[in-house]
């Protein structure tokens, strides 16, 4: 093994860069408020998704989280930052993972629709229980007011995970036909 087999290529840098970025403009470009009125709807999941394809899961979670975090930091929902840092790596990460694992070519559209799904359920969950916190925080110490009121996100996270999959679906698609998805050893592509 080489020993610099573990670091980081300029190119490898360059490209969490870009996706970075992405997963930035499409959260913060597009921002359909929620029932609850503390959070919103975007598109940025469907960047989530095709980052941890084209990256893989671990140097997706960096885009993703960073992407997110940068996000709600500068688009009015600090308090939310931390929790999306945390909640969107670990989506690419969900979504990495099954992939790479079952579907190393990532050809296969099932597969990537479940990986996408399964990530999709972990932020809702997630988000779910981020809500109930910033609730406590924000509105209301009481549990029952700020479980409640965090409900009231959920189908907006449905809503945004959903369309996160519409997205990635064809966009992966054209991803494949074009061959970036592809890791050889001769070309190193990604």
């Amino acid at each position: 093994m080489n020993k610099y087999e573990n670091k980081l290529s300029l190119i490898s840098l360059v490209k969490i860069a870009m996706m970075t970025a992405i997963i930035f403009v499409s959260i913060s470009i597009i921002k359909i408020p929620s029932p609850s009125g503390t959070g919103y709807v975007n598109v940025g999941d469907s960047m989530i998704f095709i980052s941890a394809i084209f990256l893989g899961g671990k140097k997706g979670a960096v885009a993703a989280a960073l992407g997110g975090f940068l996000s709600d930091a500068l688009g009015g929902y600090l308090i939310y930052a931390p929790f999306t840092l945390v909640i969107k790596a670990i989506m690419a990460l969900i979504v990495g993972g099954i992939i790479f694992k079952y579907n190393t070519e990532r050809k296969n559209i099932i597969l990537n629709c479940v990986a996408f799904i399964a990530a999709g359920i972990w932020e809702v969950i997630a988000y779910l229980g981020a809500g109930i916190i910033v609730y406590m925080l924000t509105i209301s110490s009481n549990i029952n007011v700020a479980i409640l009121k965090s409900i009231l996100d959920i189908p907006g996270n449905i809503v945004q995970a959903a369309v996160g999959v519409v997205i990635a679906v064809p966009f992966t698609i054209l991803l494949a036909k074009t061959g970036l998805l592809y890791r050889t050893k001769s070309t190193n592509i990604i």
